[in-house]
């Protein structure tokens, strides 16, 4: 199949997805990420799978998230995939359903996933910066972070991905200590040069924006066939 049509199957598939929705979106991200403070001497190294792990933190208390969740969702999909995928963290319908990236934002990732010709349960490892609902969606506060960054350490150590996608600035300037700003920039140039754990990671925009604001699908569509570049 050409280019072309390929790329017109993608806007194809985007479209019909999205008849229902309508522009307007404006960014409501912190001007700098938090920065992620090592906790000294404590580890969760020794999982052999993510079952083991997911096991091991069931009822934790490490920080105030604890009280306000209903459920800890440590991730989804292929936990031997190439593709480690991270969002911020769960929502209120994820925290309901039991499953991260649950809902319109999980159904249009899936949708973009195809467009490639990858299935995103089976081509990818789904998971976030912290594994409990932040109250109102506000993003996680630094001890949120450092507690559950051991779990997402110990995840791409089982995983072992080829590459890292990092949904939303927010996500890739916690993971590899950058601005915010370098998110579009890396964007742009279509360049996947910082790493986290010396992986590298693909900055991608979240579902979510892009549902408020289609112009970001062209960049989407660029990234996604960067991706199977990098694959």
């Amino acid at each position: 199949m050409s280019g072309e049509n390929i790329s017109l199957q993608f806007w194809e598939i985007i479209n019909r997805y999205e008849d229902l929705l309508k522009g307007g979106y404006k960014s409501d991200i912190a001007s700098s990420p938090l920065l992620l403070e090592k906790e000294e001497g404590k580890t969760v190294d020794g999982f052999l799978s993510i079952d083991e792990l997911e096991k091991s933190i069931e009822g934790c208390s490490a920080c105030n998230l604890g009280s306000t969740r209903s459920t800890i969702l440590l991730g989804k999909g292929n936990s031997r995939s190439g593709i480690f995928i991270i969002a911020s963290s769960p929502n209120s319908e994820d925290d309901e359903e039991g499953v991260i990236l649950h809902g319109e934002d999980g159904a249009y990732l899936e949708k973009w996933f195809s467009s490639i010709g990858l299935n995103l349960l089976q081509d990818s490892y789904v998971t976030s910066l912290v594994k409990c609902m932040t109250p109102g969606g506000r993003v996680p506060l630094s001890d949120e972070l450092t507690n559950c960054l051991l779990y997402l350490k110990q995840q791409v150590r089982i995983v072992r991905p080829k590459i890292i996608i990092a949904l939303g600035p927010y996500v890739y300037a916690t993971l590899t200590g950058r601005n915010i700003s370098h998110f579009e920039q890396e964007i742009n140039a279509l360049s996947a040069s910082a790493t986290f754990m010396d992986v590298r990671v693909l900055p991608l925009y979240h579902p979510s924006t892009v549902l408020k604001n289609l112009k970001l699908r062209r960049p989407v569509w660029n990234s996604l066939n960067y991706l199977k570049q990098l694959l």
